[in-house]
């Protein structure tokens, strides 16, 4: 049984309208002829009241192909063929000479176009067809998958109409990093993290600059120059060369040997040491060590360096473009230039000022050399201050007597003098060793620099500071000036007036870190590189080269 939902009448056409419960759309044409009516209207008159009736009255149902709507709809048909409406989502039969048209199960008829149940439009994935809902136009697909085309979010799904994510959570828990989404993955995949600026990542854990590693006081996070790392804190004791025990070995500076290494200095980034118990001249440089010259027994050959001998060296500074070796035991003064060792001054043991072949030293220990290229001896037994120049050995200041006496240089004392160092002005410092004083000869005048001249331990002014046994001095930028207190296992800081502790604990032994708790063992020799800023020390007893940023 079949009842009309709806009928209207125009002149020429009748239309019947879907059943809901049948899901059928049918329209069926009637000759106006048939209805007896006399006063029917021109062709042209029917078609538009049909394009202004019923047709859009059937388009709002479902009913009638939209683009049928300006076009004849045919009234007669002998076979099925004679009705086919173009569509494929329609089934179209020629029905007692009448055509039927009706929408098929499973299709929305939207505009002009069949969509099937369920598809989605081609603008917007979260509308589509849903015969239940309405087969004449688009439904909200809520709960269907999309992409809603922004990388970051995940999950997409229709709701209301519109495809929306869930973004992802990027959050790696460190304090230390801005996590963003690169939507390449479900997090964490999808996630990227920058390392804020001032720390460090190191091992999955975040450390702010100059923060020290657990345990490790010297190993600190530095971001400029790295953040994934960690990095030696420059103001720690380290050591650079030597393995600790008494021995010769050359090749990687760390499992090197050192005997009894006691002075040193540096020159275009190379250290040279006066290794003395081996008897030879060492290098370091790149991490390496090597033999500059000795043959590594007890004597006194010149000749080519890796031949020649020498008996106790304990200094070595660079003079032109070589070197002169405080032969110590030798009671000499050695140079090494152009791969050969000479004598440059010195006989034997004694005190005598002459010509270089025939002077006396009595072992000298430190030396420094001026521009115009004058040498300057601590001649250390003979309690004196020595120079070298035109070929001869003239006593600068002291007499061969020990004392503490400062005044003109012709009446001054020295008790065993280890070192020299020369400044730009001319001034001559001299670590006057059992006086426990640093002293100072400039215009004719010896005075005392620093130390009170009592033996001992004591930080302040430089009058009333206490060192015990200095070895070694060295000048550095900025007016300062470092001093290898052998007998108190330290290095000392000489700067406007005021003594202070650089580095040791003075507690004697071996211990790398920061300078405070550091652990030299009688420190003989002390060097400042003006390049890098470091201070590089000869630790004899350690049989250890070692440095720091002061």
């Amino acid at each position: 049984m079949i009842t009309l939902m709806a009928m209207v009448r125009i002149p020429r056409w009748w239309w019947c309208l879907p059943l809901a419960a049948l899901d059928l759309a049918c329209f069926v044409s009637f000759d106006e002829g048939l209805l007896g009516r006399k006063d029917a209207a021109p062709d042209s008159a029917r078609r538009d009241a049909t394009r202004d009736g019923l047709a859009l009255d059937a388009r709002r149902e479902g009913a009638l192909p939209p683009d049928l709507l300006g076009a004849d709809l045919p009234s007669d048909c002998k076979v099925d063929g004679d009705c086919d409406d173009g569509l494929a989502c329609t089934s179209s039969v020629c029905s007692a000479g009448k055509c039927v048209h009706t929408r098929q199960p499973g299709f929305c008829l939207i505009g002009a176009t069949c969509v099937a149940d369920g598809a989605a439009s081609a603008g917007n994935p979260c509308l589509g067809c849903a015969v239940a809902k309405d087969p004449a136009k688009w439904s909200n697909l809520d709960g269907a998958s999309c992409d809603d085309g922004v990388t970051c979010t995940h999950t997409d799904t229709c709701s209301a109409g519109v495809c929306q994510g869930t973004p992802y959570t990027c959050n790696d828990g460190l304090a230390c990093t801005s996590d963003t989404c690169t939507g390449s993955g479900p997090a964490p995949a999808g996630c990227s993290a920058k390392l804020l600026s001032g720390y460090c990542l190191i091992g999955g854990a975040c450390y702010p600059a100059n923060a020290a590693a657990p345990g490790k006081p010297c190993d600190v996070c530095d971001p400029a120059k790295s953040t994934s790392a960690w990095t030696t804190d420059p103001s720690c004791v380290t050591t650079i060369a030597g393995d600790g025990s008494a021995g010769f070995a050359n090749g990687p500076a760390l499992s090197g040997k050192l005997n009894g290494p006691y002075g040193l200095t540096i020159t275009s980034g190379t250290i040279y040491i006066a290794d003395e118990l081996n008897q030879r001249l060492r290098s370091l440089v790149n991490g390496t060590l090597a033999t500059l010259a000795g043959a590594g027994t007890i004597g006194s050959l010149d000749g080519p360096a890796a031949q020649a001998t020498f008996s106790g060296p304990h200094n070595i500074i660079a003079s032109g473009s070589g070197f002169l070796v405080a032969d110590t035991d030798n009671h000499r003064i050695r140079q090494i230039a152009s791969g050969q060792v000479t004598t440059l001054a010195g006989s034997t043991v004694g005190y005598l000022d002459g010509p270089v072949a025939t002077a006396q030293f009595a072992e000298p220990k430190g030396m420094a050399v001026d521009g115009a290229g004058t040498i300057y001896v601590a001649d250390f037994s003979n309690h004196c201050i020595r120079t070298i120049t035109n070929g001869q050995v003239a006593t600068l200041a002291g007499n061969g007597n020990p004392g503490a006496q400062d005044g003109p240089i012709a009446a001054a004392r020295f008790r065993y003098p280890r070192d020299l160092a020369l400044d730009a002005s001319g001034k001559l410092y001299v670590v006057d060793s059992l006086n426990h004083k640093i002293r100072l000869i400039a215009n004719g005048q010896v005075t005392t620099f620093a130390g009170s001249g009592f033996q001992g331990y004591l930080n302040g002014s430089a009058a009333s500071a206490r060192f015990n046994t200095p070895y070694s001095l060295a000048l550095a930028s900025g007016g300062r000036i470092f001093v290898a207190d052998y007998s108190n296992h330290r290095i000392r800081l000489i700067e406007n007036g005021q003594v202070t502790t650089s580095a040791g604990s003075g507690t004697a032994g071996f211990l790398d870190g920061p300078p405070a708790t550091a652990r030299f063992n009688s420190p003989s020799g002390v060097t400042f590189s003006t390049t890098s800023g470091r201070v590089y020390v000869a630790d004899r007893m350690n049989h250890r080269i070692r440095g720091y940023t002061p």
